[in-house]
């Protein structure tokens, strides 16, 4: 009789690497999936309730905005602009779930009444950045 002699690992070996490895794979992707996403779902939305009214007082032009962040962090609005070259740069402090209104001082010349201009409010959220609102003019 002769005997075979096998060399190598044996099934069982073999299959407990993959598993090892499989597990492995899974907690990595999981990992990065869950670092990745896990910013971007912390991010606050902003929205504008009411509507936005700019008003003449004393020869300066106000703008009047409600925002309400709809996250649970805080957020800043850095700027505020109507128009290419009229642009407030106040930051507010919006924390998370407040609702609360602005007083924006404007420095413009005139503005025609009962008109709506086009307000673009810069934030500190990566998921909106900049997003736009009309504001009539009173």
């Amino acid at each position: 009789m002769s005997r075979t002699l096998r060399k190598g690992m044996s099934d069982a070996i073999v299959v407990l690497v993959l598993v090892l490895v499989a597990v492995a794979l899974t907690l990595s992707v999981s990992l990065i999936g869950f670092s990745l996403f896990r910013n971007y779902g912390a991010q606050n939305i902003i929205a504008v309730r009411g509507e936005p009214s700019i008003v003449s007082q004393g020869g300066k032009y106000i703008l009047n905005l409600t925002l309400q962040n709809q996250g649970t962090t805080t957020i800043l609005i850095e700027s505020v602009s109507i128009g290419a070259n009229v642009v407030n740069t106040t930051v507010f402090s919006l924390p998370g779930g407040s609702i609360q209104t602005l007083h924006i001082y404007l420095n413009v010349g005139y503005l025609p009444s009962n008109t709506d201009i086009q307000v673009a409010i810069k934030t500190s959220s990566q998921l909106e950045p900049v997003f736009y609102t009309y504001a009539v003019v009173s």
